[in-house]
């Protein structure tokens, strides 16, 4: 939802006039929720261990830098007319760059019981949500036959979900410019 809401307000972006207005509305609704946020984030670092907090961090950094090598040595088709330097082919490359890397992060994290608290390695389900059928798929597939563990899994789809915002944060800032 989110994703889609951000690309949304991108594409109104290029055809409205009004950007101050535009962009104040906007950066209300984000301050808002981050101060909301911040505090279910201290409590979650407590809960779950630091590793949920760097790992985030460290995929928009990967993710970033990855997208500016690709774009510059690869790039040819732009991906936005916000943001003419930030091209197709930096954003796949990015996308692949930071999956791996998410996955090798979470791999040598869990063995630092100073990064990973042990024993929440994976965050109980509602039982509506435990009895699907993606689920149940997920657990015989990934962890079962494949062997990848719950941090990795999530790493790895935390990983896509930088990729796909990132370029749009980016492009927002473009059109502050």
């Amino acid at each position: 939802l989110y994703i889609a809401s951000m690309i949304q307000f991108l594409m109104l972006f290029e055809k409205h006039e009004n950007y101050k207005y535009f962009l104040g509305q906007f950066s209300a609704a984000h301050l808002t929720s981050f101060i909301c946020l911040s505090s279910t984030l201290i409590c979650l670092v407590m809960k779950f261990g630091i590793f949920w907090f760097l790992l985030p961090s460290l995929l928009v950094i990967i993710n970033d830098i990855s997208a500016y090598l690709f774009g510059s040595v690869f790039g040819r088709t732009p991906l936005m007319k916000i943001s003419p330097k930030k091209t197709i082919e930096g954003f796949v490359g990015a996308t692949f760059t930071t999956a791996i890397a998410s996955y090798l992060i979470a791999y040598f994290s869990l063995t630092n019981n100073w990064l990973f608290k042990q024993s929440n390695i994976f965050i109980p389900l509602s039982k509506e949500l435990e009895s699907s059928d993606v689920l149940n798929f997920y657990k015989k597939v990934a962890i079962s036959k494949i062997g990848i563990r719950h941090a990795e899994l999530h790493a790895m789809g935390l990983s896509l979900l930088v990729s796909f915002i990132g370029p749009y944060g980016g492009s927002l800032c473009s059109a502050i410019k």
